[in-house]
């Protein structure tokens, strides 16, 4: 097969999906030319090193209306078999109006469950998107209703999910050493936050339940991971709040090491206030055998059982987020047993080779409906 991906060469989940079809199929991605140093962690060297073609399309916003036409003429040129599209309001759109089929597109989350609601603009074109594809991925219960509300026929909705791979989120990559140049002490424990400073994901709350925690364990070390223009605010109060010593920003971990460092971590933390399912990065730090706290939104309940495998928090709850994250440094066999049960969770239900079976399936029956 000859597979066209839209997507953004940036997220480490565009690496991740693409890189299953590359042993077996030729595999194109179609992307945005970006600016780097803007919070996402990937270049397309990334792509191309492990046999992916890669077609960077200029999208400065002088040049933004032909963009559509370009992606367009691109795809012409590459002459694929199927394109598959990921993030609806954007990728989407510009699949759309290609023209191309059998097309395929994935929801991501806020692409569908907030920003149609934003702008008729934004509406307008994932109505568009979602009129023009073949199947509709998406990975939570959540989304699934919200696509069928903005007119998706419930039988062209595939629940797929992103899936992990447990033998590289393992674990068995846990690295002592990792975090030892922030630590206040050789067993200062670790609490992390690797979901970025854009406002769904409500960093403020993951820094005011440190200020909670500290009181009473000086010692913990939080970390936040990512870049991102929004970042500098967070820093600010940080320092405002007098924890400096004890909150590091480390900007963006390299994508193989993820894993690592949600391994050497002792608790992960997800204050997020809107996701599809549930977020990779969680169910990643839960395969890594973290103890995991999330915020209820999208399909959490299902994955994350109280008390049993995580902790699940209401949003922007301060005080719960320091009370949970107390409540693990206190107890430590309380802490590896989530972490234990955490990671046969996600052995259970988030295999990564099987949901990405399930799409290339999608493929050849598309592929073959065409034909």
């Amino acid at each position: 097969m000859r597979i066209c991906f839209l997507s953004d060469f940036r997220s480490i989940h565009t690496l991740r999906w693409l890189k299953f079809f590359v042993p077996k199929h030729e595999v194109h991605l179609v992307s945005l030319e970006k600016p780097s140093g803007d919070g996402r962690m990937l270049s397309p060297e990334e792509y191309t090193k492990i046999g992916i073609r890669i077609h960077l399309v200029n999208g400065q916003r002088a040049r933004r209306v032909l963009v559509p036409f370009e992606v367009r003429r691109t795809i012409k040129q590459i002459q694929p078999d199927i394109i598959h599209c990921h993030y609806i309001s954007h990728y989407g759109f510009l699949g759309a109006f290609s023209g191309f089929r059998p097309s395929v597109m994935t929801a991501w989350g806020t692409d569908v469950l907030i920003e149609p609601d934003e702008s008729t603009v934004k509406r307008f074109q994932v109505k568009y998107a979602l009129k023009r594809a073949d199947i509709v991925t998406c990975d939570g219960e959540n989304t699934v209703a919200k696509l069928v509300a903005l007119g998706v026929p419930p039988e062209k909705v595939q629940r797929i999910y992103f899936g992990v791979d447990t033998a590289r989120a393992s674990p068995d990559k846990r690295d002592p050493q990792v975090f030892a140049k922030f630590k206040k002490t050789a067993d200062s424990p670790v609490i992390i936050d690797i979901r970025g400073f854009t406002p769904v994901y409500d960093p403020a709350t993951f820094i005011k339940a440190a200020v909670k925690v500290l009181k009473e364990r000086p010692d913990a070390l939080f970390v936040m991971a990512r870049e991102g223009d929004e970042r500098k605010q967070f820093e600010d109060l940080v320092a405002t709040l007098g924890i400096k010593g004890n909150l590091a920003f480390i900007g963006n971990i390299p994508a193989d090491k993820i894993p690592v460092y949600l391994a050497s971590t002792d608790i992960y933390v997800s204050t997020s206030l809107s996701d599809s399912g549930i977020a990779a990065s969680t169910a990643e730090a839960m395969a890594c055998g973290a103890a995991v706290i999330s915020t209820r939104v999208g399909d959490i309940d299902i994955w994350i059982h109280d008390g049993v495998n995580g902790f699940v928090i209401e949003k922007s709850d301060t005080d719960a987020l320091a009370d949970k994250i107390n409540a693990l440094l206190v107890d430590e066999q309380l802490r590896r047993s989530i972490g234990i049960k955490a990671r046969e969770s996600m052995l259970e239900r988030q295999d990564y080779n099987k949901e990405m079976g399930k799409v290339e399936s999608l493929y050849e029956k598309l592929i073959g409906g065409k034909k």
